[in-house]
């Protein structure tokens, strides 16, 4: 599907640029939504030079100007291509134009140093911007998303806005989980319980559940269980099946059915999970059973 739509618009791409671009056409060039839907379509086609071709258009056209929609496909052109040169010129661009604020856009630079390798650089971006709460969550993705762990933390740290949005802590934990780095996850969530400014939420907890079954750690588990507890975040669906799948995994088979039958209500993964912990425990019909009580 993917190649048939790069193929279609190959095919399409000179009568595109042709009469809707050309120099006779000044409605169409006045347009900021043309020249972004032709750049989406380049980059979505990874036709990436054709893309940053149609952008040194626009930069000449006298009569549009780019707005936040147009950087961010130009952004992902030149990191794919690798083309540093070309992509130090674009964030001046887009700081005198004063996007570099916009979410998608700074997250996309941050993105492209890091393609480049250039983690300092990232870094120096992803602190000049951390005061603003959304930008560090999307910042804080895209990090985990190129592996530079290290940043991630960075942007989190010595910022009180930031300490005090959940949100931002539930990226960390899901960034470190996401990567198996588990031990890293439950000391955010030590950092969160310590931090005055914030509260853990249902977001939170299946991470740090998954951290400690992962890990093996069992007084851990339990501990986090009675905070769970206490929060009263024990009725939330996806945080009880995290602890039915937690006890489980240390074949606690007691605790594990014990947290499924307090559950108000309880979806698919609840149930393999609880029904997975049976047949773990060579209870296989009780499995069977259980099965037949879903049903």
């Amino acid at each position: 599907m993917e190649s048939s739509t790069r193929t279609g618009f190959a095919k399409r791409r000179r009568s595109l640029q042709g009469p809707f671009l050309s120099e006779d056409n000044i409605d169409v060039q006045s347009d900021v939504y043309i020249w972004n839907s032709l750049l989406s379509g380049y980059a979505k086609s990874s036709m990436f030079n054709e893309a940053l071709d149609v952008f040194r258009r626009l930069l000449n056209c006298p009569i549009c100007v780019a707005d936040s929609y147009t950087y961010p496909n130009v952004i992902k052109a030149c990191g794919a291509l690798g083309i540093e040169f070309h992509g130090r010129m674009i964030h001046g661009v887009v700081v005198k134009s004063g996007y570099v604020c916009d979410v998608v856009v700074a997250s996309s630079l941050v993105g492209m140093y890091a393609k480049f390798n250039l983690f300092g650089d990232s870094r120096i971006l992803a602190l000049s911007l951390q005061n603003d709460v959304v930008l560090c969550k999307s910042l804080i993705n895209v990090y985990f998303a190129c592996k530079d762990h290290c940043s991630a933390r960075l942007v989190s740290e010595n910022n009180i806005d930031v300490q005090s949005d959940v949100y931002i802590w539930n990226s960390l934990l899901s960034g470190y989980a996401k990567s198996s780095m588990f031990n890293e996850a439950l000391e955010v969530f030590r950092r969160l319980l310590n931090c005055p400014f914030c509260v853990a939420d249902s977001y939170t907890y299946p991470n740090v559940i998954k951290a400690c079954g992962a890990l093996g750690r069992e007084f851990h588990g339990r501990v986090i269980h009675s905070v769970v507890v206490k929060s009263e975040h024990v009725c939330d669906v996806v945080v009880a099946s995290s602890l039915v799948g937690m006890y489980a995994k240390f074949n606690l088979l007691g605790d594990s059915v014990q947290v499924f039958d307090e559950m108000p209500e309880r979806d698919v993964a609840c149930w393999n999970a609880v029904m997975s912990c049976f047949y773990q425990s060579g209870e296989a019909e009780k499995a069977l059973e259980l099965f037949d009580r879903r049903f």
